[in-house]
């Protein structure tokens, strides 16, 4: 599978299919800017916090009927959400900005992510279901604010997300949506910009996001991704020994 995902026709493919999913859901939203399939409640809710700290409200963007069905598969399937919510900040992203409307899916194939793979698993091969998602989705993208936190609503399944940060972190916050800060690895590139960058690829195929680890594999493997990244503009044999070399000075359990 995974030299599947690392074949070039296949990054072509789920690049394709991720960016027209994304502009589909972008050019379909309403003329008028509203929908009413789908509500924000504006006003906000309490949200616990710890002593010492500042709680965050946010509003609640509740899905309309479209979506709202499969709410349970998604508390139960983590790989069916983490698609609903790439493909709704995604289609939000390209309203707010959209000049920025291709970076999600350049960047979600860049870093192999398994985009559409949780879905399918939930919805089969029926078009009528992925048509009735399309619409669902474009419905709730179109009620997200594009400035701040939000809590997502879709029946019993609920994510709070912030655009900006979802975006600055991607494609980690792809598996961890609630990502507030950028990974200190970007050294504060934009998504923009990593996604133009191929070296990445390089990186993101020979250390995938393809499994939750211990965070302290997750920072080293972000590091070591960096300095591959940084490594694959030299000849091809010095960069393939060099990144070799990289990927051998993790420990082992992270490798």
């Amino acid at each position: 599978m995974r030299a599947l995902l690392t074949h070039p026709r296949w990054l072509l493919v789920v690049a394709g299919m991720s960016t027209a999913f994304v502009l589909v859901l972008v050019a379909r939203r309403t003329t008028n800017g509203t929908d009413h399939a789908a509500t924000v409640v504006d006003v906000p809710r309490p949200v616990t916090s710890t002593p010492g700290t500042t709680a965050v409200l946010a509003p609640r963007v509740d899905a309309g009927d479209a979506l709202t069905a499969i709410g349970p598969s998604l508390v139960a399937t983590p790989e069916a959400a983490y698609d609903v919510v790439f493909l709704t900040v995604a289609a939000a992203y390209g309203r707010c900005a959209p000049t920025h409307a291709h970076e999600f899916g350049a960047m979600a194939a860049r870093a192999r992510l398994p985009v559409l793979a949780g879905l399918t698993s939930v919805l089969g091969p029926r078009t009528g279901s992925r048509a009735a998602l399309l619409v669902g989705i474009r419905e709730l993208a179109a009620r997200v604010p594009c400035n701040g936190p939000f809590d997502l609503s879709i029946g019993p399944f609920r994510q709070r997300v912030t655009i900006q940060a979802y975006a600055a972190s991607f494609p980690d916050s792809y598996f961890e949506p609630d990502l507030s800060t950028a990974p200190v690895a970007f050294a504060g590139r934009t998504l923009a910009e990593r996604a133009s960058d191929s070296c990445n690829g390089v990186a993101y195929a020979v250390l995938p996001l393809d499994a939750p680890r211990a965070w302290q594999c997750t920072a080293l493997r972000a590091e070591a991704r960096r300095h591959i990244a940084a490594l694959c503009g030299g000849s091809a044999d010095a960069a393939a020994q060099q990144i070799h070399d990289v990927v051998t000075r993790l420990p082992s359990t992270c490798q």
